[in-house]
Parts: structure tokens; sequence; C-alpha cells
């Protein structure tokens, strides 16, 4: 297998073995200071049990949990094209890592979502 694919697969797997903690627990302290990380992230439906999204940070001074956040209480595709409210996003699940590398991160968001195929990510 290639090398490259290799490690995008080891990111993918190390995300997946993550805690998963409420998208409503992490839009407050104490999970949001320690969400601040540039880095990748998966949002779960509230049993846990399908990728419904995945994302990355691109330029977010807050890192994931800004993301997060964004989702949660911004205008949000996500939440439209999930058919839910507000509150009941507050129940998904999410789970992130560390990337530092922008190249990696955007990178490793794009193998994830052509390998979980995440209804909430717009593809073609």
């Amino acid at each position: 297998m290639n090398t490259r694919i290799q490690q995008l697969q080891g990111l993918i797997d190390e995300l997946r073995t993550q805690a998963s903690v409420r998208v409503g627990d992490i839009v407050v302290d104490p999970l949001y200071s320690q969400s601040k990380h540039q880095g990748i992230y998966e949002i779960r439906e509230p049993e846990d049990k399908q990728t419904v999204y995945i994302g990355k940070t691109r330029v977010a001074r807050d890192g994931v949990a800004q993301r997060i956040w964004d989702h949660a209480y911004q205008v949000s595709d996500l939440i439209e094209t999930l058919e839910v409210t507000r509150q009941g996003f507050a129940d998904y699940r999410v789970r992130s890592i560390a990337i530092p590398d922008a190249r990696l991160r955007g990178l490793a968001e794009y193998f994830g979502i052509a390998i979980c195929d995440p209804p909430g990510n717009r593809v073609g």
C-alpha cells in the first residue's frame, strides 16, 4: 500500500479511537478550551453509530472548538442537510485529532470523506 495512503488511514484510525463527546458539551468550557487545536473532526449521529460529517480547521483561531461552535450556532448548511434542529444537533457526537500541518490536514479530511461517505458532506 502507498505510504501516503497508509499515513492517511492511520490518521483516520487515530480519529476513530478518540472518545466522542456531545456537540453541546464541546462548545462550552472546559471542553471548548481543550479543543482549540488545528485538526480534523468527525461528527456522528447521537447514537454514535454513523458518521454524518468530516471536517477540518482552516484558519479558525480556536481550532476544532470554533468549527463545532460555528456548525452549532452560525448559519449552518450541515444542520439543514441533516434536517435537525439546533437543539437536536447538540446531542450529536464529535471526536477530533490535532494535525498541525495544513496540507496533511486537508488530505486527511478528503480521505476520511472518501472512505466514510458522510451524508453531511457535499461532494460532486
